[in-house]
């Protein structure tokens, strides 16, 4: 097997050298595999996830809400998906400073009587709590959503956490990215 890759029959899949190191001190070999098998890692990654620049990765997105101060946003890969496709969020840094970063992410969903909510399919961890820089002009990791048969019709948005005062103990804000499932 290559260095940097996790072989999942059918679907090689590339994996940071860090995180794998960080993993492979804390975990026996068996479960490392059945984590990265199990993660949003596995599957064939889309172009979007691939490019590694913010402005390669606006070329193939549907931009989230875009928060000028800063210049981070949350983009989606499809504006629009089918029950039992998947779909791609990541992170990227249109701003002058790098910003933190992690795993964590939830799929929300929206109705008219209760507003945004937490959907019963969003991935719940457990999260390895590791945090990313990520540098101006770069995109982050991809967050992966699988769309369940049953999921209903209607509003969701991917919805992360980023750090924007790495020296500071300052709470994280909140970037989302909208989707409809039809």
């Amino acid at each position: 097997m290559d260095a940097g890759k996790v072989g999942i029959p059918g679907a090689p899949v590339r994996v940071h050298p860090l995180i794998q190191s960080i993993f492979a001190a804390l975990l026996p070999a068996s479960a490392l595999f059945l984590v990265f098998a199990s993660s949003a890692f596995s599957g064939a990654l889309p172009q979007f996830c691939e490019v590694d620049s913010a402005t390669a990765v606006h070329g193939s997105s549907r931009l989230g809400r875009a928060t000028e101060s800063t210049g981070v946003r949350l983009v989606v890969n499809k504006s629009h998906v089918s029950r039992n496709a998947r779909v791609f969020a990541r992170l990227v840094n249109f701003g002058t400073e790098s910003v933190g970063f992690g795993y964590e992410f939830s799929i929300e969903r929206y109705t008219a009587s209760t507003g945004w909510f937490v959907d019963s399919a969003s991935p719940n961890g457990p999260w390895p709590k590791v945090r990313t820089v990520l540098k101006p002009g770069s995109a982050g990791r991809c967050y992966r959503f699988d769309v369940p048969d049953e999921q209903p019709h209607g509003r969701y948005r991917f919805s992360t956490k980023v750090e924007f005062h790495l020296d500071s103990p300052a709470p994280p804000r909140r970037r989302t990215a909208e989707f409809l499932v039809d």
